[in-house]
């Protein structure tokens, strides 16, 4: 198991990032998940289903202690619209939104609903190989620390054509659960999913915002992303993946991204 016991650790009104919150680009910088993981459970209400959140990240978040700061609330008898920023010193960093609706339990009639088969062994799967993860990204971080994943291919005939099936391996801030809401938040961010064409060596593609749009909250420790990032040559990245748990689809999370060359 990862040394780290959480994705941010309290001190006083402050959250210190661990090493299990690093992002892959560089050692002094954030992963968007484990932003996600702390804004988006913020955000979340038990009396409410999140129907929407929405993340903007500002700069780049520092491995350096961080402040939460909510706002006030915003409710009707229908809808609570909440929001946080997340502050480093005098530095707005990152902010989010949710929108969430008041729970309710429908008798809908029949409806197609989109499955994803899970693997019949993924609780059997050996965790991440972290070695080689550390060894390809320089230093232990979220994609070796925090989360562990499960590659599925969906159609023998497309060779790109994946899921990736994540379980969040850490609570956002030590001492505390691992939530539903902080699982599909942090599984979320690999909606960019990398490209097939630009090698992690020589490209960058780092999440600028994220939008996740769901209809419930995941069932069980993992949630699949199935992704079909987009780049073009202006420097302009789309990430764009659907979202299921065991039971199913649950909605869809997008992300623009800023494509670089190292």
């Amino acid at each position: 198991m990862p040394a780290s016991q959480g994705l941010f650790e309290r001190e006083g009104d402050l959250l210190r990032p661990t090493s299990a919150a690093l992002g892959p680009w560089r050692p002094d910088a954030l992963h968007g998940g484990a932003v996600s993981a702390l804004l988006g459970d913020s955000l979340g209400d038990d009396d409410w289903t999140m129907a929407r959140m929405t993340m903007d990240l500002l700069r780049r978040v520092p491995a350096e202690p961080l402040r939460l700061v909510k706002r006030a609330a915003t409710t009707t008898r229908r809808m609570l619209r909440t929001s946080v920023e997340l502050w480093c010193d005098d530095r707005l960093v990152a902010k989010a939104e949710a929108l969430s609706l008041a729970k309710a339990v429908l008798e809908l009639p029949p409806q197609s609903r989109s499955v994803l088969e899970a693997p019949t062994d993924l609780d059997d799967e050996p965790l991440q190989y972290r070695d080689a993860i550390v060894d390809r990204v320089g230093y232990p971080s979220f994609v070796s620390e925090a989360v562990a994943t499960r590659r599925q291919r969906l159609d023998p005939t497309r060779p790109h054509a994946f899921a990736y099936w994540l379980r969040l391996l850490l609570p956002a801030v030590v001492g505390e659960d691992v939530s539903p809401i902080q699982r599909v938040c942090a599984a979320a961010d690999y909606a960019n999913g990398g490209f097939t064409n630009l090698s992690f060596e020589e490209w960058s593609f780092v999440s600028l915002d994220l939008t996740v749009q769901l209809v419930r909250s995941p069932v069980g420790d993992w949630v699949a992303v199935t992704n079909d990032s987009l780049a073009e040559s202006t420097g302009v990245g789309l990430g764009d993946a659907e979202l299921y748990d065991i039971a199913g689809r649950i909605g869809r999370a997008t992300a623009s991204l800023l494509v670089e060359k190292r």
